[in-house]
């Protein structure tokens, strides 16, 4: 693991330099790049490494759950200023280098995926893996694109409405969005042939057959394809490789979780993932109410009613005089989970809670397991014969508190409107309002005049 990790951050620099550029950075249209021609798998795998890299330390290590985090309802930014008070007024417009910033990055990755996808032909005896990662890498950006830029699967009946840029060929030619049907059909054909390329086992920081399903698990949740979320979260957890961790300091530490399914392990000194994340949502050590997550005191007392485990593993109202606050990201370095267990339980509980008939037995197992855990004990969990909307309303509780702090809630509620035409922002906003998204760059306008920006205009 670490001579493939070291090799990536030298490709970082050898075969991404397109990673270090802004999207909006156009080439000029008849360049000839010869001096960065792919010749074999091991050029290919580095350019891979490179989007992986980028990845983790620009997106994945905090960055995009503090963007959802600023825009949903679980954390208290009444003092953010700068880009944070924008994002979490939900009154984002075209500047904003944070956003902006991500954006760029993310188009980067998309592109270097689409460039070893490009020259394949070149591959040898890992062609087919390297593939799978290759399309594994641009589902994954597509899916966190689509996320945060567009209105969620279900805003308008037939999926029409803008998504984003769709990108399937290494080119940094300005655009126009596809829709949010189109986006997803190419996410789930990417993740579909992932699966059958991708390797059955790998190292951490690299993408297997498990994580596509994984990926495709939550793909199909979020599209409210109940049965076929059900289908593929069973497909990892069945896999006994991945176990619930024994207690709630494993999660975020070095070599002590069970739960990653996809996920970036720490090298000290050369790759430590995680950095927003303890910039952003770490309690211990510089505590600023100004740029940091703290929420109420509703939430607090919610996490902690019960006797809860994880309440009192997870958050503190004594740590920071005056704030509640997480200290589930209280570490100087950590491996970093993308994908986890966790999150596939609560996906299959409440898809099957839907699904109804046996997959309501696995429901109430799956989320009576959580509680257990939780709540250091049964007294929480699910008679055998509990309803369906019983099932559906706990896990839906649970999810908030195994997922703070992870930009899993602005996903929620906006999923959650789309399926039900219900809101359930705690600062009462519609679950469609134009606040829910993000804005693009003015940089996409002033490269393709046709480019349709989001609306702009807020939500409570």
């Amino acid at each position: 693991m670490k001579k493939i990790l070291y090799i990536s951050i030298i490709s970082w620099f050898t075969f991404s330099i397109t990673s270090c550029e802004k999207f909006l950075d156009r080439a000029p249209e008849n360049l000839e790049l010869a001096d960065t021609t792919i010749k074999s798998d091991f050029e290919l795998q580095a350019l891979l490494n490179g989007c992986y890299n980028n990845y983790a330390m620009n997106i994945a290590g905090g960055k995009i759950q503090w963007i959802a985090d600023l825009m949903a309802d679980q954390a208290i930014g009444v003092l953010f200023t700068g880009d944070d008070g924008e994002i979490f007024g939900r009154k984002t417009s075209i500047f904003g280098d944070y956003k902006n910033g991500t954006y760029d990055q993310i188009y980067s990755i998309i592109n270097n995926a689409n460039r070893a996808l490009q020259s394949i032909d070149v591959a040898t005896t890992t062609r087919d893996h390297i593939e799978g990662q290759a399309k594994f890498i641009r589902a994954l950006a597509h899916y966190t694109l689509v996320n945060l830029w567009a209105q969620p699967w279900g805003y308008t009946s037939d999926n029409s409405h803008y998504g984003v840029v769709l990108m399937t060929e290494s080119n940094l030619n300005p655009g126009q969005r596809s829709t949010v049907a189109q986006v997803y059909a190419q996410i789930e054909n990417d993740l579909l042939s992932a699966i059958q390329l991708l390797n059955a086992t790998t190292e951490m920081g690299f993408a297997n057959k498990d994580a596509a399903r994984a990926l495709l698990a939550k793909v199909y949740f979020t599209q409210h394809r109940a049965q076929d979320a059900f289908n593929y979260a069973s497909e990892v957890i069945d896999n006994p490789v991945y176990q619930l961790d024994a207690d709630y300091e494993s999660k975020y530490s070095l070599d002590g979780s069970t739960e990653i399914i996809f996920g970036f392990k720490n090298i000290s000194g050369a790759f430590e993932p995680g950095g927003e994340f303890r910039g952003r949502y770490r309690s211990d050590i510089g505590f600023n109410p100004q740029s940091r997550f703290y929420f109420s005191n509703v939430l607090y007392n919610a996490m902690n009613s019960g006797g809860s485990v994880r309440g009192a593993a997870w958050t503190s109202n004594s740590l920071v005089a005056g704030y509640n606050v997480l200290t589930k990201f209280n570490g100087n370095f950590f491996d970093l989970p993308v994908i986890g267990l966790v999150e596939m339980k609560l996906i299959r509980a409440e898809a099957g809670a839907r699904v109804g008939g046996t997959a309501l037995a696995t429901a109430i197992e799956d989320i009576n397991e959580i509680m257990t855990r939780a709540y250091g004990g049964t007294g929480m969990n699910l008679a055998p014969n509990t309803p369906a909307a019983t099932v559906i309303n706990a896990t839906r509780r649970e999810r908030q508190y195994e997922m703070i702090g992870e930009g899993d809630r602005l996903y929620e509620i906006k999923r959650i409107g789309s399926l039900t035409g219900t809101s359930i922002d705690g600062r009462g906003a519609p679950w469609n309002c134009p606040g829910m998204i993000l804005q693009f760059p003015q940089g996409e306008k002033a490269a393709y005049t046709p480019f349709v920006m989001n609306q702009e205009g807020g939500c409570n």
